[in-house]
C-alpha cells in the first residue's frame, strides 16, 4: 500500500457527508480501508489483500484498550504525551502487519514504562 493511502482517505473522507461514511470500502486501485473512530480519533488500517476487515476493526477497539489502560484517557495530547511508549506499544500489539499480544496485563509485563496521564 503506498504512503500517500493515508491522505487519500483524508481527503475521502474530507468530502464525504457524514450519512454516507462506511468503515470499510475499497478504492479504484484495490486498496480496502477499514477505519473506527474512538472519540476524536480515527484509527485507520489498509490492505491490497483478501483479509479479516472484522479482525482489522476489533485490532482498532484493542488498541484503543490498551493505550486508555496505560494514559487514563486517549486523546490527541495523550498521544502526543506518550509518542515513545505508544511505538514501544504497537510494536509488541503487531508484528509483520499481523496481530500479537493485545491484553494489557501481558503487554505491562514487557513495557513497564508507565505513560503521561494528563
Amino acid at each position: 500500500v503506498p504512503m500517500t493511502a493515508a491522505d487519500d482517505f483524508a481527503s475521502r473522507l474530507a468530502d464525504m457527508d457524514s450519512t454516507d461514511e462506511k468503515p470499510i470500502y475499497t478504492d479504484a486501485d484495490g486498496i480496502t480501508y477499514a477505519y473506527s473512530r474512538h472519540e476524536s480519533l480515527l484509527l485507520l488500517s489498509t490492505t491490497r489483500k483478501n483479509s479479516n476487515m472484522a479482525s482489522m476493526l476489533l485490532f482498532h477497539v484493542h488498541v484503543c484498550r490498551v493505550l486508555a489502560s496505560y494514559f487514563g484517557e486517549l486523546n490527541e495530547e495523550a498521544i502526543r504525551d506518550n509518542f515513545v511508549i505508544i511505538y514501544e506499544l504497537l510494536d509488541e500489539l503487531m508484528d509483520f502487519g499481523y496481530p500479537q499480544a493485545t491484553e494489557e496485563k501481558i503487554l505491562k509485563e514487557y513495557i513497564t514504562q508507565q505513560g503521561y496521564r494528563g
